[in-house]
């Protein structure tokens, strides 16, 4: 809502306590925060003037920790498809015998992926509002996500979607990573269901398009 009034041409937004940090994201505009309507009331009046947010420099700690790619010795002709994999954003099939570190790379991928520039967090971070999975004290996402459904998700899990629309884990994986670890565990019906997003590289849920 806050980028919306925003885009509308808005300088000054009032907004719950609670939500202001979530809120003074979005640059050249002005929160007031509240804790009750009495309070607004008081600062409309001119009774008790609130002073605007200001957001904390402090950058949170990541969610998910990766494996340092760094650390990992061996398997360096896959290791060199994964580097070409995250330079280009391209898809990546692993393929091998269990125990052979096929999870153990996939989860330091995450480590020699570029930082999110401001633009690129906003969005990650508008679609974990949306879906209500902000972590506490944590306006702004600046960590690439990393994403590891479980094999027995639904297509509308995974996707998206439902009688109230919910971003799925394909949006939540928006400029991070999706792992789907067990590939062949998965239904066909959710493996049919990637493969527009896959083709098209755009998430409908999400309504954001992944680069």
């Amino acid at each position: 809502m806050a980028a919306t009034a925003r885009a509308k041409g808005y300088k000054r937004i009032v907004v719950a306590e609670t939500d202001a940090a979530e809120a003074a994201l979005i640059p050249g505009l002005e929160v007031i925060p509240v804790k009750t309507l009495a309070a607004l009331f008081d600062h409309l009046s001119g009774r008790h003037f609130i002073e605007p947010y200001v957001p904390s420099v402090e950058k949170p700690a990541p969610q998910f920790v990766p494996t340092d790619f760094a650390e990992i010795k061996g398997q360096e002709h896959v290791k060199r498809a994964l580097e070409v994999a995250a330079a280009g954003s391209h898809n990546c099939l692993m393929v091998g015998s269990p125990g052979s570190g096929k999870t153990l790379l996939a989860r330091a991928l995450p480590s020699i992926l570029p930082e999110m520039g401001l633009e690129e967090s906003l969005e990650v971070t508008k679609i974990y509002s949306i879906a209500d999975q902000l972590p506490p004290g944590t306006p702004l996402i600046l960590h690439r996500p990393f994403r590891t459904p479980h094999h027995t998700i639904s297509h509308a899990g995974l996707v998206g979607g439902g009688n109230i629309p919910h971003p799925g884990e394909i949006s939540l994986a928006h400029r991070g990573i999706l792992f789907l670890d067990e590939f062949l565990e998965f239904s066909t019906r959710v493996l049919e269901v990637m493969r527009q997003p896959m083709e098209t590289r755009w998430s409908q849920s999400a309504a954001l398009k992944d680069h």
